[in-house]
């Protein structure tokens, strides 16, 4: 049983499953989220949640659990910016120029772990 706290609270949107801090939630315009493998079309060993498109799962499937994240989060996949995650300690200052990159567009950066809005 996932129950809720202060600091972390599960959101069930049908059979996908994410988390949000609800400090967070609070701030009109913030919207955020942190997946689970559930409630995507990914399969096999990809099920079915799978976000990434460097792992040799259908770009379609990608996308398409992309869609579904975004939309049970609240934003638009256009406006998603995604990092490598190379485990460094380079951060990156994203900007409203930034929108899509690593989803509907090229990154156009590398050896990024983190961001900053």
């Amino acid at each position: 049983m996932i129950l809720d706290s202060k600091t972390l609270c599960a959101h069930h949107v049908g059979e996908l499953l994410y988390y949000s801090f609800p400090s967070f939630d609070a701030i009109d315009g913030v919207h955020h989220g942190f997946s689970t493998r559930l409630g995507g079309v990914s399969a096999d060993r990809f099920a079915s949640m799978n976000l990434s498109f460097t792992r040799g799962d259908s770009d379609d499937a990608v996308m398409e659990n992309f869609r579904r994240f975004c939309a049970a989060i609240g934003t638009r996949v256009e406006d998603v910016v995604i990092s490598a995650q190379t485990h460094t300690t380079n951060v990156y200052n994203v900007t409203a120029v930034d929108r899509g990159r690593g989803v509907t567009r090229e990154r156009g950066y590398t050896d990024v772990d983190g961001l900053i809005t």
